[in-house]
C-alpha cells in the first residue's frame, strides 16, 4: 500500500514538472516571435558616430580641433537599428572639406561645414537605414594660414666628468635644426625649439643619446619627434706653449717694447689632439688702448685666437710691461 502512494507521487511530480517544460518552451517560443516581429518593424532613434573629414585643404590650419563624433537620427528596421547601436563604426558620417563655407567679415568663427551633404552621402552608402538629421547641423570653427620655418634645435645639458675627462668638441646633435609647421602667425616667432635637458655623470667615455624634442606651442607640429645628441669623451692632459706678444692700435710712428716679449699658454687637451698642438694656433695680445684705463704700464693680456682643441686656456703672466717710445 505504501509503495503504491509513492508512486503516484512520483508520477504527480513527473507529471508537473512536464507542463513546466512546456510552459517555459512556449514562453521562450512567444518571446522569440515577439522579437522578430519587433525587429522586422521600422523605427526611428539617435545615436552617436564617428566623424570622418575629406578633402581638407592642406594649406591651411585648424586652430581648434573639430568634432570627432555627431548624433545622427535614423530610421530603419529594429534589427538593422540594432546593428548600428552596437558598432556604430559602421555608420560613420564623411563630411567633405570642399563644401567650407566663409562666415561675413567680423564673425567670431571664420568657417564653418554644413552636415546636409553627409546626409546624402549617408543614404547612398547605406541602403538598410536612413539618416533623417546629423547634430549638429554646422560645425564653426577657424582656419589659418599655414606657415614653415627651420629652427635649430638647442640641447640644455649638466654633464659631470670622471676626473682629467672632459668633452673633446661641442655637443653634435643630429639634426641640428627642424622644420615646424602651423599657423603662420606662430612659425615665424619661434626662433628655435628645445629638447628634454641631458643631464649626465661619472662620464668617461663617448656615447650617443636620444632626446625628445619639446612642442614649442600646441598648435605647432613639427618633425622629427626627437634627435639623437653625439658626445665625444677623452682623458686630457696639461700642455704649454710658448708664445710670442703682439700689439694692438699703435700708431706707426710710435714703438714700444713689452716684457715679456712671450708668454706661456697653459691648457687642457685631449690625448688624441696631444700632436696637433702649434704655438701659431695662438694669437696673444696686448691692446695699447687699454694704457688709458689700465694704469701702472702694465697691459693684461688677451687671447685673440685659439684651437678649438684648447681647454680652460690660461697665460703666464697673465699681463706684460710696456713701454711706449713717441716720435
Amino acid at each position: 500500500m505504501g509503495r503504491t502512494k509513492s508512486t503516484q507521487i512520483w508520477r504527480s511530480a513527473l507529471f508537473n514538472r512536464r507542463k513546466i517544460i512546456v510552459f517555459l518552451l512556449c514562453l521562450a517560443v512567444s518571446a522569440l516571435l515577439w522579437l522578430l516581429l519587433a525587429f522586422n518593424g521600422f523605427y526611428s532613434t539617435r545615436f552617436a558616430v564617428p566623424v570622418k573629414y575629406i578633402n581638407m585643404p592642406i594649406d591651411h590650419v585648424l586652430m581648434e580641433s573639430l568634432p570627432k563624433q555627431a548624433d545622427i537620427e535614423v530610421s530603419g528596421s529594429g534589427f538593422h537599428l540594432l546593428t548600428y547601436r552596437m558598432r556604430p563604426q559602421l555608420a560613420e558620417i564623411i563630411i567633405d572639406g570642399r563644401n567650407i563655407g566663409t562666415m561675413p567679415a567680423g564673425e567670431k568663427n571664420g568657417s564653418f561645414l554644413t552636415t546636409l551633404h553627409a546626409i546624402d552621402y549617408f543614404n547612398r552608402l547605406h541602403g538598410d537605414i536612413k539618416a533623417l538629421n546629423i547634430f549638429p547641423d554646422t560645425i564653426f570653427f577657424n582656419f589659418f594660414n599655414r606657415g614653415y620655418n627651420k629652427v635649430p634645435v638647442q640641447v640644455s645639458s649638466f654633464l659631470e666628468f670622471v676626473e682629467q675627462h672632459g668633452l673633446v668638441d661641442s655637443l653634435t646633435i643630429k639634426p641640428d635644426s627642424i622644420t615646424i609647421t602651423g599657423p603662420i602667425e606662430l612659425t615665424g616667432k619661434i626662433e628655435k625649439v628645445e629638447t628634454d635637458p641631458l643631464i649626465l655623470t661619472n662620464l668617461n667615455k663617448s656615447g650617443s643619446y636620444n632626446l625628445k624634442v619639446k612642442p614649442p606651442h600646441p598648435e605647432i607640429s613639427f618633425e622629427p619627434a626627437e634627435v639623437a645628441v653625439h658626445l665625444e669623451i677623452d682623458r686630457f692632459t696639461e700642455a704649454n706653449v710658448e708664445v710670442p706678444v703682439f700689439i694692438e692700435h699703435l700708431i706707426q710712428r710710435d714703438s714700444v717694447n713689452v716684457l715679456p716679449q712671450t708668454v706661456q699658454v697653459v691648457f687642457q687637451v685631449a690625448l688624441r689632439n696631444y700632436k696637433k698642438i702649434k704655438s701659431e694656433d695662438f694669437l696673444i695680445v696686448a691692446d695699447v688702448n687699454d694704457l688709458k684705463v689700465q694704469k701702472g704700464g702694465r697691459l693684461i693680456l688677451k687671447v685673440k685666437k685659439a684651437p678649438n682643441y684648447a681647454k680652460q686656456i690660461r697665460l703666464k703672466p697673465e699681463s706684460v710691461e710696456t713701454i711706449i717710445r713717441k716720435r
